[in-house]
């Protein structure tokens, strides 16, 4: 019986040696470069105000020692849906990376393809191994412009199933924020609030366009609660000389008087926002038509200083302020439809710099066009 058992195990010893050695190897991913796909050593967050659950990356064990500066920051994370900022992570645990499992022998029988996953060793140390994506191809020239790949100068989109692997969660309309922050205002908002109503029970939008001709818009706006890097602007005839000057309200105002322009760098707080206006309304000076101008000009300013472009932050990076984010191009859009007619239609648009997609659905007979336009050309699909 022993002897039959030890024989066994070292029939299956050898058999994983042969299995590693000719046909495939486990490696663990330790860091994040290739995360949402792979996520390497990391905490798994939960957001205390929209509940939210994310990854942040943290650097492998033994990697900062004890004093080092980064290490607070590796502490410091910023929910990306709601835009708190700091969450505190010094009593989450560690998470090992993802493991996976790598065939050896693939590229034996066909080359690699455009957006495949691979692993290799780092060519003077091959004991490290990398895990990356294929971008170019032998004699191809490759460039990065505003975020977008180009191949010999032309424009390569990801295909669907690369678009879903690598894609970052921007917005989920059924995690909102619980707390009553002013600096927060929903994304998802419509002029039409009487036929456009939010169902907090069912986590979802009712809209209704029954006895109406026109139809109901739901629009989309990236509001962030707190932002450091994009400066807004709006303009103001004139700061008022009882007013103390911008700078004494919060550093990051500025108004310049041969331009006109009120300037707010990141997002301008409620509170100063408030106090902005309670001041110049105190001015016994002002008539009530410059008092009004400005207010509306700081309420403007307000509202333009949390809405942004949609740019590349990540919430699984450790946050740094110092670097320019930016505006990302492509976007993907998943929602939950139920229509409570069999007639009718819906229209979904997304547009960025270039242009717009559209996508129509005909609810009685089940039909889906796409239209695309993108400077003078337009093209139709069915």
């Amino acid at each position: 019986m022993l002897r039959q058992l030890t024989e066994m195990l070292s029939f299956l010893a050898i058999a994983v040696a042969m299995f590693r050695i000719f046909i495939a190897e486990g490696y663990m991913i330790s860091t994040g470069s290739m995360a949402p796909t792979l996520r390497g050593y990391h905490k798994q967050v939960i957001c205390p105000h929209c509940e939210n659950d994310f990854g942040f990356g943290v650097p492998q064990p033994g990697i900062l020692k004890a004093g080092d500066p980064l290490i607070n920051e590796y502490n410091l994370a910023q929910c990306p849906l709601c835009g708190t900022f700091p969450i505190r992570l010094d009593k989450l645990p560690r998470v090992e990376g993802d493991q996976i499992l790598v065939h050896k022998n693939t590229y034996d029988f066909r080359a690699p393809r455009r957006f495949e996953v691979v692993v290799f060793k780092h060519p003077e140390d091959f004991s490290q191994a990398f895990v990356k994506r294929v971008i170019g191809l032998p004699g191809e020239t490759v460039e990065l412009i505003g975020g977008n790949i180009y191949i010999d100068g032309q424009l390569v989109s990801k295909p669907l199933d690369v678009q879903r692997a690598s894609r970052i969660l921007v917005d989920n309309q059924s995690q909102r924020p619980v707390d009553e922050d002013p600096n927060w205002k929903d994304r998802w908002h419509s002029p039409q609030s009487q036929r456009a109503l939010w169902l907090p029970e069912q986590s979802a939008w009712r809209l209704d366009a029954r006895a109406f001709s026109e139809p109901v818009r739901l629009d989309y706006r990236h509001w962030q609660r707190r932002q450091n890097m994009l400066a807004s602007r709006v303009v103001l005839n004139d700061w008022p000389d009882e007013l103390l000057e911008p700078g004494s309200y919060s550093a990051s105002l500025h108004y310049d008087r041969p331009t006109q322009q009120f300037t707010c760098r990141g997002s301008l707080p409620f509170d100063v926002a408030d106090r902005l206006i309670e001041s110049a309304q105190a001015i016994t000076s002002l008539s009530d038509d410059q008092k009004q101008s400005f207010q509306n000009a700081v309420k403007e300013l307000f509202r333009r200083s949390h809405i942004t472009p949609i740019v590349d932050f990540y919430a699984y990076n450790r946050q740094d302020f110092n670097l320019q984010p930016y505006q990302v191009d492509e976007g993907t859009l998943a929602v939950d439809l139920r229509p409570e007619t069999i007639d009718g239609e819906i229209t979904f648009v997304m547009e960025n710099a270039s242009g717009q997609a559209r996508v129509r659905l005909a609810v009685a007979d089940k039909t889906l066009s796409l239209s695309t336009q993108f400077g003078n050309e337009s093209q139709p699909q069915q």
